[in-house]
């Protein structure tokens, strides 16, 4: 991600990320050498906490009751997060958006 993002950033593309995480936890759920490496980078990221882009976007699927009892199990702070709150996750995914809103690449 350092060595792509300022490359994207510098064709003049906004580079943003959608996490299922809760806004509060954004940023503290991530590992502390994930922290380091994204430290000055120039990207948003936004709360998809209730899971409306990742099901617009049809990369949302149904998480198994089974996974959901295991993330409580280990102690994940999924309270508030998409997973808990829908019974969803999002398929990790890329995709090029345009200035009219049209998606060029997925």
């Amino acid at each position: 991600m350092r060595d792509v993002i300022p490359e994207i950033r510098g064709m003049g593309v906004d580079v943003l990320f959608l996490s299922g995480d809760r806004p509060d936890l954004l940023f503290a759920s991530l590992k502390s050498e994930t922290q380091k490496d994204i430290d000055g980078l120039d990207y948003t990221i936004l709360s998809d906490a209730d899971a409306q882009a990742a099901i617009a976007l049809g990369i949302a699927f149904k998480a198994s009751d089974f996974t959901l009892k295991r993330r409580a199990e280990k102690g994940d702070e999924i309270a508030g997060s998409a997973m808990a709150k829908h019974g969803v996750l999002p398929v990790p995914s890329v995709f090029a958006i345009d200035k009219q809103g049209i998606i060029r690449f997925a």
